[in-house]
């Protein structure tokens, strides 16, 4: 189990203050050389403005992975936890269709959180990251699309497990 709980103070911070910290972590992290820097905010293109907007992702233009799977979480409601994983190898593009969630991603070291609140921009995150998911409104929809099939095996659900994996990765780095 992750060590930083639900009740992180972040996630009762007010929705401008959010955006503000998100920033201030892209800019941190754009300028070093962890597995956190690879997360890649994603601007989709299409229509925002208007009584009818569109949106669209051109896969093999936009993303930095064949997308595998599709699928989508619904009928959330405010307050309520979901990830507590990480994968082996499957990177996801996670998009807000409704409503806001709280991303935190780790790579073992350091914690991270992004706010996804927008239908028109999308998170990459990267293999070999834990993450966790406080939905903050009610009726919230969360996309994701992934790079592999549904596997098990890929899933790392236990943050001990995923502080060995993670460590291993580094040593695994530094080698090379």
């Amino acid at each position: 189990m992750c060590p930083v709980k639900k009740s992180f103070a972040v996630w009762n911070r007010p929705k401008s203050e959010l955006r503000q910290a998100t920033q201030h972590s892209n800019a941190i992290h754009n300028e070093e050389t962890t597995p956190l820097a690879r997360i890649k905010w994603v601007e989709l293109q299409g229509n925002p403005e208007g009584a009818r907007q569109l949106t669209f992702c051109e896969l093999d233009a936009t993303l930095p992975f064949e997308v595998k799977r599709v699928y989508w979480i619904h009928a959330l409601s405010a307050g309520e936890g979901r990830g507590q994983h990480a994968h082996r190898d499957t990177q996801q593009l996670l998009i807000a269709m409704s409503g806001r969630m709280q991303i935190r991603l780790s790579d073992g070291v350091r914690t991270d959180q992004y706010l996804l609140d927008s239908p028109i921009r999308a998170l990459w995150i990267p293999s070999g990251l834990w993450r966790d998911i406080v939905v903050l409104d009610d009726d919230a929809v969360l996309l994701s699309m992934a790079s592999t099939h549904f596997d098990e095996a890929d899933y790392i659900r236990d943050y001990d497990a995923f502080q060995v994996f993670a460590d291993n990765q580094r040593i695994e780095k530094i080698g090379n």
